[in-house]
């Protein structure tokens, strides 16, 4: 009877311990999927930001395109005007082209001291000026007007462009002497640009530690928060 006895519970022992090893086992594999489920969904949505950021680098490179063409454009018919300009004079007084170069001036000096981080654009209208000047000194008053013309146009370009980042509510400024702008929110990503103190930003998504944010320049990006702030 003892005997028996023995192998009964020796028996309930090892069907207790198969119903735990099943329990435990069964366990492992509901941990697998979801963890599985977590990662898959980490990995679309990382799939997802990639191609949107994709998406943005081909339209600025796109757009990028046509402003290079533009700029080519603009060359020809800044020749053709001179050209012109030559046969032409006495239409323009020195007054009035040294006038219009002055004032053109002036706005350009005022978008410079607005918008810090625009160095190329504000160096484009200073040539412009510098082109006016040598006009005016070859007495070609009314190419000095048209060169004076662009460098105002890219300037009040600026302007505007600075008002308009100011009406936004998203607007965020950065706080460093410089920020790397990221292709994704992590320092080890490519480098899109490098963005110098004061320069405005809007600001989209907010991953934790890093930003979402699109620049004047028009590319998206990511920037560390500490790089940020409210206040310019």
């Amino acid at each position: 009877m003892g005997d028996q006895r023995g192998v009964r519970q020796l028996k309930a022992a090892s069907a207790c311990d198969d119903n735990v090893g099943m329990k435990v086992w069964m366990g492992a594999i509901a941990l697998v999927v979801i963890s599985s489920s977590m990662t898959l969904g980490c990995a679309q949505r990382d799939a997802a930001l990639r191609l949107e950021l994709d998406r943005s680098r081909q339209r600025t490179e796109r757009l990028q395109r046509d402003v290079n063409r533009l700029h080519i454009d603009i060359h020809e018919a800044e020749e053709a005007l001179i050209a012109l300009e030559s046969g032409l004079k006495g239409i323009h007084t020195r007054a009035e082209a040294v006038s219009t170069v002055a004032d053109a001036r002036i706005m350009v000096e005022r978008a410079a001291a607005v918008a810090p981080w625009r160095k190329e654009a504000v160096q484009e209208a200073r040539e412009k000026l510098a082109e006016a000047d040598r006009h005016v000194e070859a007495e070609h008053f009314g190419s000095a007007i048209f060169f004076s013309s662009r460098a105002r146009r890219i300037a009040s370009t600026l302007t505007q462009e600075v008002e308009a980042f100011k009406k936004s509510d998203k607007v965020r400024y950065v706080n460093g002497q410089k920020a790397n702008l990221r292709s994704e929110p992590s320092a080890r990503s490519d480098v899109l640009e490098v963005l110098s103190r004061q320069t405005p930003v809007v600001a989209g998504q907010n991953g934790g530690r890093w930003i979402r944010v699109r620049t004047p320049s028009g590319k998206v990006g990511w920037i560390h928060a500490s790089l940020l702030s409210e206040q310019d």
